[in-house]
């Protein structure tokens, strides 16, 4: 409940007057679409970056996601790179971030936040000119709000089939996203929230 203040219009006659109404806002439940989604790409974002064995900032060359979604970071095994890539850019939220993903040498590592845009990519020196890093989109979609509880995402659906069932334990609050698995190529998903307080 938000705080009540008095207020005094004259010496006769305070009045109360509540901040409820500014403190807490009410939001409906909607439905959010994310239309012809791709499925998780390694290189959507960029194909493979060489490594020099120094520090590497990429800005050029980079594909945004085809919606707000998680990255992740391929790296070759050869030369055991090691270290961490640093992504830049706007999330789901319109908010700049900046996520540090550890690389797995001959492996994927996957990130958490959901990026409309990414600006830049650094890769560490720990990447020599024998191996290469790929950046692509993965399964995890941002919904562009404040999910609050995980039980505010009350019904998924993908295409023409309820995946309501696959919801519980892949709703992400710190990050605002839900792991959808795996997405099939040109999926249409539809992911609903109950209203609520924020």
């Amino acid at each position: 409940m938000g705080d009540t203040y008095n207020i005094s219009v004259s010496e006769e006659q305070p009045i109360s007057v509540s901040l409820t109404s500014a403190v807490s806002a009410r939001v409906g439940g909607q439905p959010f679409h994310f239309q012809d989604v791709r499925a998780a790409d390694d290189d959507y974002v960029h194909i493979g970056i060489v490594g020099t064995g120094a520090l590497q900032v990429i800005t050029a060359g980079i594909t945004n996601p085809d919606v707000a979604r998680n990255a992740s970071v391929t790296a070759t095994n050869i030369d055991t790179p090691s270290g961490v890539v640093i992504i830049v850019g706007i999330n789901s939220k319109g908010v700049a971030a900046t996520e540090s993903i550890t690389i797995i040498p001959g492996t994927t590592a996957y990130g958490n936040v959901a990026w409309a845009t990414i600006s830049s990519v650094t890769l560490p020196a720990g990447v020599s000119a024998l191996d290469t890093i790929k950046i692509g989109i993965s399964n995890k979609l941002g919904l562009g709000v404040t999910i609050g509880l995980a039980t505010n995402i009350i019904k998924m659906k993908v295409n023409d089939e309820d995946k309501s069932s696959e919801i519980a334990g892949n709703v992400d609050l710190t990050y605002d996203t839900v792991n959808c698995a795996v997405i099939d190529a040109h999926a249409d998903i539809t992911i609903w929230t109950k209203e609520r307080y924020v």
